[in-house]
């Protein structure tokens, strides 16, 4: 009589590493946070097709976040640490999905890096111009002092009256969130560089 032999299954790597990657993107399809953290480092997921999704060209609002966070610690402006945390929690309340407190955690940002600037010019300074409170009567300040050209003073109030504005009717809470952090770190940026030269310039002119 011949035997039987049982014969156990060999199961396929190949589907193993499928079936667990196609369990993983459900799992990130599911958690709003790590969504949101995800999108914050260039990539969202196709919930279709269960796939990383690139968001952003070559540079992602993580790096734009690392870059501001590099350029005040470099500027050694004195608000630094303020400016740090509002970069700090602005990223993370919008991770959390606490959409509106991100919001004003990103005009924060723009407050303390306009007050930073302004105050260290005052000080510094040779301006006959007298420093004025109020973030929209700073920019104006940093315009008549030499800091600012009249196009970017323009440009500048304009981010602060969206940033300002409250809602914008038809566009999610979210997206405003995220458009608010971005703007708040990419004029960050823009503003740092420009004060590490003034500042090397006794803080009245560019070099």
């Amino acid at each position: 009589m011949l035997s039987h032999c049982n014969h156990t299954s060999v199961p396929d790597p190949s589907r193993g590493v499928a079936e667990q990657s196609a369990n993983t993107m459900l799992v990130l399809s599911e958690s709003e946070s790590l969504l949101r953290s995800l999108q914050w480092d260039g990539f969202d997921v196709n919930r279709d097709k269960l796939l990383l999704v690139p968001l952003e060209g070559p540079v992602t609002a993580q790096e734009k976040e690392d870059r501001l966070t590099g350029l005040v610690k470099k500027s050694g402006i004195a608000s630094g640490a303020t400016i740090l945390k509002h970069v700090t929690d602005a990223q993370s309340l919008y991770a959390d999905g606490k959409d509106h407190a991100s919001l004003n955690e990103s005009r924060s940002l723009i407050q303390a890096l306009i007050d930073g600037i302004s105050t260290e010019t005052d000080a510094h300074g040779t301006h006959s111009t007298k420093l004025p409170g109020g973030t929209s009567n700073r920019i104006e300040f940093l315009t008549e002092v030499g800091f600012f050209t009249p196009d970017e003073q323009a440009a500048f109030n304009s981010a602060w009256g969206s940033l300002s504005a409250g809602s914008h009717p038809g566009v999610p809470e979210r997206e405003q969130a995220r458009i608010g952090l971005v703007l708040a770190l990419e004029f960050g940026q823009l503003w740092l560089l420009k004060f590490t030269n003034w500042r090397a310039n006794a803080h009245q002119n560019f070099s």
